[in-house]
Parts: structure tokens; sequence; C-alpha cells
């Protein structure tokens, strides 16, 4: 049986644990080392956006930009999808992060649910 390396095993944990509210607190990203390396203030512009698409209208397709003029982070998260999820509709989401260091950027797909309590969640 193979052993999943440390960096894929903590990121996996961190990405299936996680609230939304807490993603500002703890840099799920940089536990991936090849990922992209994002400050508080590029948490804060992505959460803003991805808490806009997650509120909005569920239409497919439908994008919310995001940028750090500060730091020249930006990037995209798009609804790819519903699923339905015990008593709750989820959105499937394409985020797409970009960053100085790598301008070409990287995808993550991610679903989020609602709590009983409004906020959305990574769903694990």
């Amino acid at each position: 049986m193979r052993r999943p390396s440390p960096a894929g095993l903590a990121v996996a944990i961190a990405v299936s644990m996680l609230p939304c509210a807490s993603l500002a607190q703890s840099n799920i990203f940089r536990l991936d080392r090849a990922g992209p390396q994002l400050n508080p203030s590029d948490y804060d512009e992505m959460l803003a956006s991805i808490d806009r698409l997650n509120r909005g209208e569920p239409t497919m397709g439908r994008t919310e930009n995001w940028s750090d003029p500060k730091t020249g982070a930006s990037g995209t998260s798009t609804l790819i999808g519903l699923r339905s999820i015990g008593p709750s509709t989820c959105h499937m989401l394409k985020h797409h992060i970009a960053t100085r260091k790598n301008p070409e950027g990287f995808n993550y797909r991610l679903t989020w649910c609602p709590t009983p309590g409004g906020a959305w969640k990574i769903h694990h």
C-alpha cells in the first residue's frame, strides 16, 4: 500500500476540515509547497469573492473575480456544478489563483455547502 506524502495529507485534512471563515486565518495553500503562497489580504479578497458567488443566484458558469493590488495576487471562482448533499444544495466551484511568482496560476476544485447558520464551508 502506498503511503500519501505528508504535504498531500496535510492539504487533504486542512481542506476537509476548515470552514470558510477559518480559511482567512489558516492559509491552506501554504501547506501545498507547490501551490500559491497567499497572504491574509489575498485571502480576504478571495473569500469575499467566494461569498458573493455562493450567496448569489446559482447560475452555471457564473464567475467572481478578485485581486489584491498590493501583492499582485488575483483569481477567479466559477460555479461549475450543484450537488445535493443531505438536505443542502452545495456549490462546486473551480478556483483559479495566480500570484506574481506564479502568474500562470493554480486551479483548485472545491465543494462549498451552506451551514444551518448561513455560512458556507468546504465539504469534505
